[in-house]
């Protein structure tokens, strides 16, 4: 540790990764010539949130410095990034946009959150103060997953319109795919995010959507 620049705590639980980094801190000298940077991968996006608000509330250490980062919420705003749910999203001047995302883990969650603070972002841009985001989540428990995502982020309801798809995606109700069409058989959403942990199912439903 006395040698080191930085430490990344990157194993597969927030426990285990948050002691990783207390014990670092009590075991260095108070003064090195370089202070000793943490890194502290946290998979719960809501806990990483909350860590990053309060950094340990504990003592100042002159050489050691703690940062937090979810993998979840880079990969979000990546995804954003790469394919914008928004582009050509306009209509008598305002922007329109309907997004579906299939999945609501924590990257679901993640993607729900970001795509929210685009929109924001997008109208104080043009400053054209557009109708609510549409958000349509595909998930078992969709309707309590909405509850949920409004309960961490009470701003949400204010700019977007989560509609929550209870299904199952083995049903026939998903394979039939009717939530994607108005009454008109025109496609309701712009941009479909698929966030499932299986790699080889996810691309079967990404497939199978199209």
């Amino acid at each position: 540790l006395e040698k080191a620049e930085y430490l990344f705590c990157v194993c597969g639980d927030d426990g285990v990764n948050a002691e990783i980094a207390f014990h670092a801190r009590v075991l260095l000298p108070a003064k090195l010539s370089k202070p000793l940077t943490c890194v502290v991968h946290i998979i719960d996006p809501q806990l990483c949130r909350l860590l990053k608000e309060r950094e340990f509330e504990t003592e100042r250490h002159d050489a050691f410095r703690l940062e937090f980062f979810n993998l979840f919420d880079y990969a979000a705003r990546t995804i954003l990034d790469a394919f914008p749910p928004f582009n050509g999203a306009k209509e008598k001047g305002a922007f329109l946009s309907h997004l579906l995302i299939v999945g609501i883990g924590n990257m679901g969650e993640s993607l729900v959150v970001h795509a929210v603070r685009k929109w924001i972002d997008l109208e104080k841009r043009t400053g054209k103060k557009s109708r609510k985001l549409t958000i349509s989540i595909i998930d078992r428990i969709a309707k309590e997953k909405k509850e949920l995502l409004n309960r961490r982020y009470p701003r949400l309801k204010k700019v977007c319109r989560l509609e929550p798809l209870e299904m199952n995606i083995h049903s026939k109700e998903f394979e039939e795919g009717r939530f994607l069409f108005n009454s008109k058989k025109e496609s309701r959403m712009n941009v479909v995010y698929v966030c499932l942990d299986n790699d080889s199912f996810a691309l079967r439903v990404a497939l199978s959507l199209h």
